[in-house]
């Protein structure tokens, strides 16, 4: 889950998505120091971006 957002902001992003026809990625497990993601957060975001790119073909 993309941790630490509010509910709303998800929903949100869900919708907004959908209207653009955009694919929505969930994110999960993202390490982070103070409120950002560190460098095993960074690299969890690029595995989990390529895996969606890799699935979208």
């Amino acid at each position: 889950m993309n941790s630490e957002l509010r509910e709303d902001i998800t929903e949100s992003s869900q919708e907004i998505c959908a209207h653009y026809s955009v694919p929505f990625l969930q994110l999960y497990d993202i390490e982070k120091k103070a409120g950002h993601p560190d460098v095993e957060g960074m690299n969890s975001i690029a595995s989990q971006v390529l895996s969606a790119l890799k699935q979208a073909k």
